[in-house]
């Protein structure tokens, strides 16, 4: 779903007519709504929701008392909403019911809520799809694949239900895994099909929305109580530009890189890990060399790493003229760089489809080659597969594979969504 423009009259704050065309904004369709509190950023989303839905979350009233009380008498309180779902562009105008003065005599009279659903046909016309506020309803719960219920919880989430949501320990862990499979899974019906057999890109963009509103959260939560982790660092850090000003990273910056964070700092090294599981399974001489007592030194470390690939590829682009294996290669052209194809390169690895932990010259890619874009958590990454490969050596030394692997359905990311597994149950490990 994108927005391309909201217009409100008379709704919540704003007493006359407000327009915000987010086209001319920006080509990205990403947006950061910000200022104090009591600036109206709320209310703007609510009439989002309300244009969507006919309604606001609760927390926030009836939609019933939606019109500005600053609104000049007899001015209809109205939402335009125009935005594209699933290819198609379509305008909801919408009104709440309220109260006005009567055009005869005393007193007040309800005008009833109304709705108008368009789309816009190939020639710049738009065709009314219902005038109705049930039809219209279910028109849009199926274009968006998530009711009203279950959009205010992804999109519109209250202020202030996060404090009982970040408490939750065990279920933030589930969130995060849940968050970062959604982002990941490409077109993996299990990861991406939302049950309505729509857009599968919906749950990516909801897993998007609802990871870019935790790391805000967390972000308020560490100024306000400053701790030992990485997350309070890039909260108080501050960057020097080239013009020597000093400053802070933007709520945006911190929030596409609490999303980076998450998802790469745990998909590749899951994957490797359970790739390397199945590479020892596929040669169990390794993994008695490894549960023998060699353990994994950091030539086994980098093998598991050429012979996995847990990504696949990235693409750049050409900055100048060159010329590569005989392919002319110019500047603005896009390049893929195949990882797995050159960490299995016959002409650089003997016998390159082995899993080899003594292999000594492995010059591999799985951390995209080194330059610019190195990965910066390689470091990390070494030492969590050493230390989770020797722990599964001691205390799962008989792990075997009891059915095939079933494989992510991603381009990019060589992922395994599940392994079935047996091995002889050791004795546990009591922990503080």
């Amino acid at each position: 779903m994108r927005l391309h423009r909201l217009e409100v009259t008379a709704f919540g704050p704003f007493p006359e007519t407000v327009e915000v065309d987010l086209d001319a904004l920006s080509d990205a369709g990403l947006f950061l709504l910000t200022g104090p509190t009591g600036a109206g950023k709320t209310s703007v989303l609510d009439a989002v929701c309300f244009a969507l839905y006919g309604d606001v979350p609760g927390d926030r009233g009836s939609a019933k008392r939606l019109r500005a009380d600053q609104a000049a008498p007899g001015v209809r309180p109205r939402v335009e909403l125009e935005l594209s779902v699933a290819g198609r562009r379509l305008r909801l105008v919408r009104t709440p019911a309220w109260e006005r003065e009567k055009l005869r005599g005393t007193g007040t009279t309800t005008e009833q809520a109304s709705v108008v659903l368009a789309e816009r046909l190939p020639d710049g016309e738009w065709r009314t799809l219902s005038t109705r506020l049930d039809e219209t309803g279910h028109l849009v719960g199926d274009l968006l694949g998530m009711t009203l219920t279950q959009f205010t919880q992804v999109a519109m989430l209250p202020q202030g239900r996060f404090q009982a949501f970040l408490r939750a320990k065990s279920e933030d862990r589930h969130k995060l895994l849940e968050w970062s499979n959604r982002t990941i899974g490409g077109s993996d019906p299990e990861y991406q099909d939302d049950g309505t057999g729509d857009d599968h890109g919906a749950t990516y963009e909801a897993a998007m929305i609802e990871m870019a509103m935790y790391a805000h959260e967390l972000t308020d939560r560490k100024r306000a109580e400053p701790a030992d982790d990485l997350w309070t660092v890039l909260t108080t850090a501050t960057v020097t530009l080239d013009d020597g000003t000093v400053t802070e990273l933007t709520d945006l910056e911190r929030d596409l890189f609490f999303t980076l964070l998450l998802v790469a700092g745990n998909e590749t090294t899951r994957n490797a890990v359970s790739l390397g599981i199945m590479g020892f399974m596929d040669h169990p001489d390794q993994w008695e060399r490894v549960t023998g007592g060699a353990g994994m030194d950091e030539a086994a470390v980098d093998e598991v790493l050429r012979y996995t690939s847990p990504v696949n590829y990235f693409r750049r682009t050409a900055t100048e003229d060159t010329e590569l294996g005989g392919q002319l290669i110019r500047a603005g052209d896009k390049v893929t760089l195949w990882y797995a194809s050159g960490n299995r390169d016959e002409a650089v690895y003997e016998d390159p489809h082995r899993l080899d932990l003594t292999r000594t010259g492995n010059h591999h890619l799985a951390f995209g080659g080194g330059g610019a874009h190195f990965c910066l958590g390689a470091s990390l990454a070494r030492l969590e597969l050493k230390v989770i490969f020797e722990a599964l050596a001691a205390r799962m030394p008989d792990i075997v594979a009891t059915g095939p692997a079933d494989r992510l359905r991603m381009s990019l990311v060589n992922g395994i969504k599940h392994l079935p597994v047996e091995f002889s149950p050791s004795e546990p490990v009591l922990t503080a």
